[in-house]
């Protein structure tokens, strides 16, 4: 739980995660498993606001190349319809160089021409993109 607050009319709330901060933790915490971090109950990112914070892994699940790992969406004292949501990645090891981030069902994705983002980005994406 992160122990952050602001003062929002009048009252202190506590900050929450973000659906982007879950999405990230559960992604971190599933390729450090996948590569031998070990077993753990939080995992550590760095946000936008410049904060470290702590998320807690609720699940992992485990088979021979690949590892889920689950964190549930805290949205603090002004929770949205997305709080309590369970957050998934699924890394799996592949032959292929690089890395390839794909989102899952419910996950938008960029379709306008206009963007300078292939449409196989995933919206949700914080990566660079440059042409070729």
């Amino acid at each position: 739980m992160l122990e952050r607050y602001i003062e929002k009319n009048g009252k202190k709330m506590r900050y929450g995660y973000t659906t982007g901060s879950c999405s990230a933790a559960a992604a971190k915490a599933a390729t450090l498993l996948l590569f031998g971090e070990g077993d753990m109950d939080s995992v550590s990112i760095d946000t936008p606001k410049g904060w470290t914070i702590d998320i807690p892994v609720e699940t992992i699940i485990h088979d021979k190349a690949s590892i889920s790992v689950t964190v549930i969406k805290d949205g603090g004292d002004d929770p949205d319809v997305t709080n309590g949501l369970e957050v998934v990645a699924h890394v799996t090891k592949s032959k292929m160089p690089g890395v390839r981030v794909d989102g899952g069902i419910g996950v938008g994705r960029v379709t306008k021409k206009r963007s300078k983002s292939p449409s196989w980005i995933s919206g949700y994406q914080s990566c660079s993109y440059e042409d070729d």
